[in-house]
């Protein structure tokens, strides 16, 4: 039976500080994103009024490429939704195609009208991964079973069964495949790295009733690729492996690491 030990506390969504929300934002998986809004749509921009009936507020006009969650409408309807007069949120450009998310809201007349907020999913399509296309598409309707798991530091887990394996020697890491864990902060601390999970990743239900990280090619390619780096830059983890130092870009750090490991596997000989 696998033991899950969190060391920080858990939170459903993680808080971290965003240039386009002008503050902080719930910093939602796109899973999340999708299975929690009113409505997700792909649009193409056809008209951005600066001025409308909800005071600070621009009335955005679009076409619809693709309905999505809006399960009324068709491709090539046009639908109108408001957005922040401020530069907070998505920059919307006409002609450009975005994935967005929303809620809908009712005015004092009864009527309902959408809002797309300074903190919801507003991504160019082009953007996106293949995945998160994907997930926007048809998979990510499938999965809002599962629920996915913030946290915002190193956690203390058994990685004994698990594939891939994470390889700190002490089992303290960052992410793991297991659970749907969700941690785009501890990525940001790094540079030259994807977020995997927020990339790649679909939180899937398991036969056990669980949910986990769905390890797709692309998932465990980029999940290595990261385990690897992080090795490699922190002096917090043990480099174990020569080999491990071939993720770093700079020809510097990899010389260094080299060395690193090379002093690391002499003590463990000697």
């Amino acid at each position: 039976m696998q033991t899950y030990l969190l060391i920080l506390v858990m939170v459903t969504a993680v808080v971290v500080p965003t240039t386009q929300a002008c503050g902080f934002c719930h910093t939602y998986h796109p899973q999340q994103h999708y299975c929690q809004s009113d409505f997700a749509v792909r649009i193409e921009v056809v008209d951005i009024a600066r001025k409308s009936d909800l005071v600070s507020y621009n009335l955005i006009g679009a076409r619809i490429i693709d309905p999505m969650k809006m399960t009324s409408n068709k491709p090539g309807d046009i639908i109108k939704f408001y957005r922040p007069s401020s530069f907070c949120g998505t920059r919307f450009i006409k002609k450009h195609d975005y994935a967005i998310t929303g809620s809908i809201k009712k005015k004092s007349d009864g009527s309902k009208y959408m809002i797309h907020g300074s903190c919801d999913f507003g991504v160019e399509w082009d953007e996106m991964s293949e995945q998160q296309q994907k997930g926007f598409e048809k998979k990510y309707a499938r999965l809002c079973e599962c629920k996915i798991h913030g946290v915002t530091g190193p956690m203390a887990i058994k990685v004994d069964s698990m594939k891939p394996k994470n390889t700190y020697p002490d089992a303290r890491t960052y992410w793991t495949p297991n659970r749907c864990y969700f941690n785009p902060f501890q990525t940001r601390v790094f540079d030259d790295i994807d977020d995997c999970e927020e990339e790649y990743g679909f939180c899937f239900p398991e036969n056990n009733g669980r949910c986990s990280w769905q390890l797709a090619p692309d998932y465990k390619e980029c999940f290595e690729y990261r385990d690897n780096y992080v090795i490699a830059r922190s002096g917090k983890f043990a480099i174990t492996d020569p080999g491990q130092c071939k993720v770093l870009r700079s020809r510097r750090r990899r010389r260094t690491c080299r060395k690193r490991a090379k002093k690391y596997l002499e003590s463990v000989e000697s």
